[in-house]
């Protein structure tokens, strides 16, 4: 099995080189600001390369959806894992898994890769953001995404097969899991490297791509490369694994029976054509914002416990708006977000903090808005407060 990248990808490959499954590599997009219908008509046209090849094999098609289907314009945004860490809420997590796996399957996706289980502990780690936190059995307990996206195993299904509900869950992936001991009963799924990793199994890079895929597939993951099995450096027998793993993924994922967008189920429908704005989106919302409250830590609220800062006055009558992230949806919402590292700016549809006070104070209270304010700035002013947003670059 072979899992090319979208940009590489086209319709006549996947059914004359029997592709088994396509991926967008982070903010590898149909175009800037694709649409959920952009990403569906993209995938079923994929799709349409599979019912022309030999054997009628559908592909199922991968995506970072890391906090929500982020690669796609009005998507629904999470918080990061490690603030969904900081709510100790299962439940809520498990909400979360539900709205992502039907974003993503309304663009034709059944494949999010989610979530992460990585138990970070260093936080010089460039991703750490997507580790739901340090101790093991916070991280335990918020692998109840999985639920939430691929639904929740009826009683009485087998130990360790996979399930998904029905055509508005998708397949999760326990990403860096196997990396960090993988699991104790073995596993029913499938093992799929992630990015550009054969090519890092040499040094330099990418020196030796034949050793590389013989050392993977024999290791036990879940790809292919014929010439080495003629060759006799691979069994068939591993062969035959692989086949068995995928062809039972997709079948589990109901691939087979509806290898296409859903574009007639009534949810699907709503959300290709109006995602993030239909009654739906709005409900999507709603559990994004209860994210977001039970999300925040306050460390510290006032000098004096008996005077507490917060909550702030809301009939202020001037405040101070200030930092680089107080008027940045970009910043807000950080990596993975319309690309890997993220980008700066209105990069999809949302509200910023800046946005949210003016909406929320309108104008009874004069804001002051400066980035970076300077000495004059709070010398010519009576703040009654200041709300300052910072924080790291994407």
């Amino acid at each position: 099995m072979t899992q090319i990248e979208r940009a590489v990808a086209n319709p006549s490959a996947i059914r004359d080189r029997c592709i088994g499954s396509v991926l967008s590599g982070g903010g590898s997009r149909p175009f800037e600001n694709a649409e959920s219908a952009d990403w569906a008509n993209m995938i079923d046209g994929f799709q349409k390369g599979t019912v022309e090849s030999r054997l009628g094999i559908p592909i199922f098609y991968g995506t970072d959806a890391i906090h929500g289907n982020n690669n796609v314009w009005g998507a629904t945004i999470f918080p990061h894992n490690i603030g969904l860490g900081a709510t100790r809420d299962a439940n809520l997590v498990r909400r979360i898994g539900e709205v992502t796996a039907l974003e993503t399957r309304a663009c034709g996706s059944p494949y999010p890769f989610a979530p992460c289980v990585a138990v970070a502990k260093d936080p010089r780690w460039g991703r750490f953001y997507e580790s739901y936190s340090e101790d093991t059995e916070v991280v335990r307990k918020m692998t109840s995404l999985v639920s939430g996206l691929q639904g929740q195993p009826p009683e009485g299904h087998p130990y360790g097969y996979p399930y998904v509900a029905g055509r508005n869950y998708g397949m999760a992936s326990a990403k860096h899991f196997v990396g960090d001991g993988a699991t104790e009963k073995g596993i029913n799924g499938l093992l799929i490297t992630d990015w550009e990793a054969l090519e890092r199994l040499t040094d330099p890079h990418d020196s030796d791509y034949r050793q590389s895929v013989k050392s993977t597939i024999n290791a036990g993951i879940d790809m292919e490369l014929l010439s080495l099995v003629e060759s006799g450096e691979i069994a068939m027998t591993r062969i035959d694994d692989d086949v068995e793993r995928i062809l039972r993924i997709k079948f589990v994922a109901g691939l087979f029976e509806h290898p296409f967008t859903d574009r007639f189920g009534w949810l699907q429908g709503i959300l290709i054509s109006f995602c993030g704005c239909s009654l739906y989106g709005i409900l999507c919302i709603k559990v994004a914002r209860e994210a977001v409250r039970k999300s925040l830590v306050l460390l510290k609220n006032g000098k004096d416990p008996k005077k507490p800062f917060l909550p702030l006055d809301k009939t202020a009558k001037k405040i101070l708006v200030a930092g680089t992230h107080a008027d940045d949806l970009g910043h807000q919402c950080g990596g993975w977000t319309a690309t890997w590292t993220g980008l700066s700016g209105r990069i999809t549809v949302g509200t910023t903090i800046l946005d949210a006070l003016r909406e929320l104070l309108g104008d009874k209270t004069e804001i002051v808005f400066e980035p970076n304010p300077t000495a004059e700035t709070f010398a010519s002013h009576d703040f009654s407060f200041a709300v300052v947003a910072i924080g790291e670059g994407p």
